[in-house]
């Protein structure tokens, strides 16, 4: 039993990785450089590749961020597809065991994009997740 325990989190850490390693959140370091670099102010838009970031202040003011809101059911496809690749079928899971894993997966996945991408991970506005990556600050964007 506790071999397949191991298993199963080695499973989950490699579909965290795979996740985070798509091309979403490859464009929105991409697109931070871009803001930072063209001093884009907050309600400008960078589109990159398939996705939108749109420049924000941060939630304090101090700063500016790069953020976009991707629908629930797009990163739910995009976490199966990866799921997939690492050999698990989260459709043949029961709906409470699969709601309880993709708990599981989210938190770890949230976990994950702060500490390798500077990405927060935001439940909402209503059924989507929100994508914020702080650019820079205030008292920073005076640098030449």
């Amino acid at each position: 039993m506790p071999n397949e325990i191991d298993n199963q989190k080695d499973t989950m850490d490699r579909i965290v990785r795979l996740v985070s390693e798509d091309d979403m959140f490859r464009s929105m370091a991409y697109a931070s450089l871009k803001i930072k670099a063209g001093k884009l102010k907050p309600g400008e838009i960078v589109a990159i590749g398939d996705y939108e970031f749109t420049v924000a202040e941060d939630e304090e003011g101090a700063g500016v961020t790069a953020q976009t809101i991707q629908r629930r059911k797009q990163i739910d496809a995009m976490v199966e597809s990866k799921a997939r690749t690492a050999g698990l079928e989260l459709n043949n899971m029961d709906d409470r065991t699969r709601n309880e894993w993709m708990g599981q997966f989210l938190s770890k996945l949230k976990d994950t994009l702060r500490k390798w991408h500077e990405i927060d991970m935001r439940l909402g506005p209503g059924d989507n997740l929100t994508f914020v990556r702080l650019v820079y600050k205030w008292s920073y964007s005076n640098w030449k």
